[in-house]
């Protein structure tokens, strides 16, 4: 009876983590969706990167924004006792896609100007792949954590199409 609680309580807490990010693959573009922890499909953080073009950051959400619009991106210290330099980003809010009349999709696009997206991701990185944001525009605050291998595989893709991009815009 104790080993099915252990059982059942260990896979109740470790199965959210296991889903709360993808990665994806093709030839020369690799791409990670990263849900936000308390709104896992209502709100993404996506990575990409290209062989031909910038690495690009995007929240996907259904929160209403003034579309097209613009402000700041505020990254923010996970740990109350952690003292991190806030970094910030200016982003443009977009409307991505209107689904049906209950469902409209914006796009708030990180670091409009030349490599903002790129710094966003590098301390993403860093803060072992996880990040706490705040946007203009968005009331609460913002949390990604990105499964750990899906994240290293994703970086390891970035790094070889960011050579190639450099080699390609030469």
């Amino acid at each position: 009876m104790i080993t099915e609680l252990i059982f059942l309580t260990v896979s109740a807490f470790s199965t959210p983590l296991l889903e709360n990010s993808t990665y994806e693959q093709d030839n020369t573009h690799c791409r990670l969706t990263i849900n936000e922890e308390r709104h896992q499909n209502d709100i993404v953080l996506v990575f990409t990167a290209s062989s031909e073009m910038p690495h690009q950051a995007h929240i996907y959400h259904g929160i209403p924004q003034e579309s097209p619009s613009s402000g700041l991106l505020t990254q923010l210290s996970l740990h109350q006792d952690e003292s991190l330099e806030k970094n910030q980003y200016m982003i443009k809010h977009a409307l991505y896609k209107v689904v049906n009349d209950d469902i409209t999709i914006y796009s708030t696009a990180i670091g409009s100007e030349q490599n903002s997206a790129q710094d966003f991701m590098n301390r993403f990185e860093n803060n072992g792949y996880k990040t706490l944001v705040a946007i203009d525009g968005i009331e609460i605050n913002l949390s990604f954590v990105a499964d750990h291998q899906q994240a290293l595989a994703f970086y390891q893709c970035a790094q070889l199409a960011s050579n190639d991009y450099a080699r390609h815009t030469k």
